[in-house]
């Protein structure tokens, strides 16, 4: 029981940290003077940007996990999910949001760069390609993404998550968005 909650403080611990740098990316993005930095961060950002809700795919360690559970392990267990998922979705609100404020996105372009996010998360989950490969391995990030698009049951599930990252963000962008102008301005 507590050698899978020891291991997956270890790979959550990875997961929420790589899901702060687009945080940080957008930040950046946002008080950028400099063309050129605005574009090198910019391309940061966008790669970097699925690992936020890609958080939320972990979901299913969780379901093969929870069975080995006695309560107080099942316990734990969902504590340690509940802060994965809840950190997930701040972050990615956190990393879009400047972004979108910054460039004046209309909503068409943010429903857009969300179902790039879900063709990023597929990615991720299921060719295992991480965002950084985009520069150390850029030929299979190619042959995932052509595979990915060829592939009607991998382009359906990168539209879900691409449904899935808009709603979770328009759902509560406004929310943020009274918050944020609070801050902002």
């Amino acid at each position: 029981m507590f050698s899978v909650i020891f291991e997956n403080f270890s790979w959550m611990t990875i997961n929420i940290l790589l899901a702060f740098v687009p945080v940080l990316l957008g930040w950046l993005f946002y008080e950028a003077k400099n063309q050129i930095m605005k574009i090198v961060i910019f391309a940061g950002w966008l790669f970097f940007v699925p690992n936020t809700i890609y958080i939320f795919t972990d979901i299913l360690h969780f379901m093969q996990q929870i069975n080995e559970m006695n309560l107080f392990g099942a316990a734990v267990l969902a504590a340690q999910y509940e802060i994965l998922f809840i950190t997930g979705f701040l972050t990615y609100i956190l990393s879009v949001y400047p972004v979108e404020k910054k460039l004046k996105l209309s909503t068409s372009v943010i429903i857009g760069i969300n179902f790039i996010i879900g063709f990023g998360i597929v990615i991720g989950r299921i060719h295992r390609l991480n965002s950084w490969d985009i520069i150390i391995q850029t030929g299979s990030v190619i042959n995932a993404a052509l595979g990915t698009i060829t592939s009607f049951e991998l382009f359906s599930l990168a539209i879900l998550f691409g449904l899935f990252a808009n709603f979770m963000y328009f759902l509560f962008r406004e929310k943020f968005d009274k918050i944020c102008r609070m801050r902002l301005n």
